[in-house]
């Protein structure tokens, strides 16, 4: 048996898209021979139990290696799974990908994961907000309004941006907009609305950074603000 961290990682390795996975997990999927040099190994077809059935005509675009790693860095920051099915889970529960994809994405399962993984970069009030303080600001709780919201309106934007844009610097643009919202043991973070209709400068800017950076850690360093604080702590 599987569960469904591995399930995810077999999907998304058949579509060549990046999805995080722990050493000893991805071992559990060598042994079984479900992956093969890095691979989906031809075991895995002949087992009757394991579908690769999450589909969409929208693939997300990267245009460099390192680019290609930041969904799945930003993941490990910030998204709360649950410890024993590792579905992500907002207020209202555990959420599933393919869900996601068939109630906001209009069926478009390759980009459910990643349109994810921009919601976690928008805080909420409570327990599933933990990751995000830890990451960007370990000295204070969120209190304001909720941001972390799937929405079918959000979802039709961020499907148009996954057309056109690298989903690794736009998930990076993403990281930079809700960091420079944190200031004084405050956050200022707009909704996902506002920040859509001026994410252009802060895809710019994160477009030239990914270009510039030696590797994907350089992206995510611990940068001391000018107050004397830590704002960020990997």
């Amino acid at each position: 048996m599987i569960d469904t961290d591995q399930a995810m990682y077999l999907i998304y390795t058949s579509k060549t898209i990046d999805y995080p996975i722990t050493p000893q997990k991805l071992l559990g999927l060598t042994k079984l021979k479900y992956i093969d040099t890095g691979k989906i190994g031809k075991a895995l077809y002949t087992e009757q139990d394991v579908s690769l059935n999450i589909k969409g005509t929208v693939k997300p675009i990267y245009n460099t290696k390192i680019s290609k790693e930041i969904p799945a860095k930003i993941c490990s920051l910030v998204v709360v799974k649950d410890p024993v099915t590792q579905n992500m889970k907002f207020p209202s529960g555990e959420i599933s990908i393919q869900q996601t994809a068939d109630n906001f994405l209009g069926g478009e399962g390759l980009i459910a994961y990643h349109y994810l993984i921009f919601l976690f970069m928008f805080p909420i009030e409570g327990e599933n907000n933990k990751r995000w303080e830890k990451h960007f600001n370990s000295s204070f709780e969120y209190r304001g309004a909720r941001l972390r919201l799937r929405s079918k309106g959000t979802a039709a934007a961020f499907k148009r941006i996954a057309k056109k844009k690298d989903m690794g610097v736009f998930l990076y643009a993403t990281y930079l907009f809700v960091k420079s919202s944190i200031r004084e043991n405050k956050a200022y973070v707009k909704s996902i609305k506002n920040y859509i209709a001026e994410y252009d400068e802060w895809y710019t800017e994160a477009e030239i950074k990914v270009a510039k950076a030696k590797n994907l850690e350089s992206l995510f360093k611990v940068v001391t603000a000018t107050e004397g604080r830590l704002n960020v702590a990997i």
